[in-house]
């Protein structure tokens, strides 16, 4: 069990229960998933070896195989064929809690450290966020270095979607932005 569920679980959730007085458990906001994608337009063909590159890095930051969604070529009569190309990662369950948590305490300090914390939008209960400095996942693995690309990271909630922003800001995601946002 992941330490961040272990809290949602015995601290969290409680919290939640007796903030907003639900009766019911499946009203009580939890996380239904989180989708970690990649995505790539007009890239030229000199450029293809971006797309191995962007599964193996997905496959290394989330410790799941990444699947392509889109990879397709453009019908242009120019010399040039561009290609577009969408790869993503959806976690479920307990890997979903451990790599919130490995964004909590590893990738939103370092964002913050180099760009201040990350604009999360926030629509209906999902929290969606964009990074465009790929160096906040990875420390160590030198193949990584010449990638470059835009993680779109997206958070699902399920349960009472008013109570969801309550929920990560009681897990530890920085949620002040969002709530600034919608005022």
């Amino acid at each position: 069990m992941s330490g961040l569920y272990y809290y949602y679980k015995n601290v969290v959730r409680p919290l939640l229960i007796s903030e907003y007085n639900y009766s019911d458990k499946e009203a009580v906001p939890s996380i239904d998933y989180i989708k970690v994608g990649i995505v790539f337009n007009n890239l030229t063909g000199e450029e293809d070896w971006r797309v191995p590159m962007s599964l193996k890095f997905l496959s290394m930051i989330t410790g799941r195989k990444a699947a392509i969604k889109k990879l397709e070529w453009s019908k242009g009569g120019g010399k040039e064929r561009r290609m577009s190309m969408n790869a993503s990662v959806t976690l479920r369950k307990g890997a979903a809690y451990d790599f919130l948590e490995y964004l909590i305490f590893v990738v939103f300090p370092l964002h913050c450290r180099r760009y201040g914390w990350p604009s999360l939008k926030v629509g209906d209960g999902v929290y969606n966020c964009t990074f465009t400095d790929l160096s906040v996942f990875y420390r160590q693995n030198e193949d990584l270095v010449a990638f470059d690309g835009n993680v779109l990271l997206s958070i699902v909630c399920k349960g009472d979607k008013k109570g969801a922003g309550s929920l990560l800001g009681n897990l530890g995601v920085p949620v002040e932005r969002i709530e600034e946002e919608k005022k």
